[in-house]
């Protein structure tokens, strides 16, 4: 009964061995449903390049932790790993129509990352046999029910943790000059697919997101459209072919000198 109280406490003082185990748990998990795409390096190049534009604007600790892996998927999700790994499925990028969504996508997960939801999420989820492991010491039977129940497909993030994160998010996009009203589109559109949906047919794992139009409604309420875009033109064209995606089209656009996979400087604060 007590676990779910406990769940911040005992995720922030995981020891190091217990998070190795449960993140080869989980990447096992993620390699058995998905598949990794070959032709992704510079298109995670350039989500990587501006995570860390975000991560250090507003000063996130695990700015240097963060990596972000691109895989093939029928699911549009991206979610963070008990390694601070986040994981973006081509899905989902064909859903974005624009870079900001799809940046704010990734600001939402950073902040699950920061906040230390992912961990929360897993022990409120494999419950007693971990919370006795850890707390008095066990002699590894609590660890064995732990990596065995352990189902990163099942796991749910509270509406509180769900509030925060995308609070927090919006507070990276904020420091990093990308409009944090851009993800309002994309909610919109995952609400409409949700609605469309026959009962058991929209995956599971996107409704573990709850109240899409209240969420949209909120990133509206922060817009900035006067922003520039978090991508460049080409950049967002790298990020669309990524994972097989070359029935998409390339758009060629002026791009200044310098590798492509690098996010665009922010403009100067008036």
């Amino acid at each position: 009964i007590g676990v779910p109280y406990a769940a911040d406490p005992i995720a922030r003082y995981m020891p190091a061995h217990y998070r190795q185990q449960i993140g080869d748990v989980a990447w096992s998990q993620v390699e058995a449903f998905s598949g990794y795409c070959d032709d992704a390096d510079e298109a995670e190049a350039v989500l990587n390049g501006v995570a860390y534009r975000m991560m250090d604007a507003a000063s996130v600790p695990q700015r240097d932790e963060v990596w972000i892996t691109l895989v093939e998927s029928n699911i549009p999700n991206a979610f963070a790993l008990p390694d601070n790994s986040i994981i973006v499925t081509d899905e989902l990028i064909a859903l974005a129509e624009h870079p900001d969504e799809l940046t704010a996508v990734i600001a939402h997960e950073i902040a699950h990352i920061e906040q230390n939801h992912v961990m929360q999420g897993i022990v409120r989820q494999i419950g007693a046999g971990i919370f006795f492991d850890v707390v008095f010491g066990g002699a590894g039977a609590g660890q064995a029910i732990a990596l065995a129940s352990m189902n990163l497909s099942s796991l749910r993030y509270t509406r509180d943790d769900e509030t925060e994160a995308d609070t927090r998010g919006f507070a990276y996009l904020d420091a990093a000059r990308i409009n944090p009203g851009a993800i309002a589109s994309l909610f919109d559109r995952l609400s409409n697919l949700m609605d469309e949906a026959e009962d058991g047919e929209f995956p599971t794992i996107l409704s573990s997101h709850p109240a899409n139009r209240e969420r949209a409604a909120a990133a509206r309420a922060r817009a900035r459209p006067d922003l520039a875009p978090s991508l460049y033109e080409r950049q967002w064209a790298i990020v669309r072919l990524a994972c097989g995606g070359g029935e998409r089209p390339w758009e060629e656009a002026e791009t200044p000198a310098g590798d492509a996979s690098q996010p665009p400087t922010p403009p100067a604060a008036p």
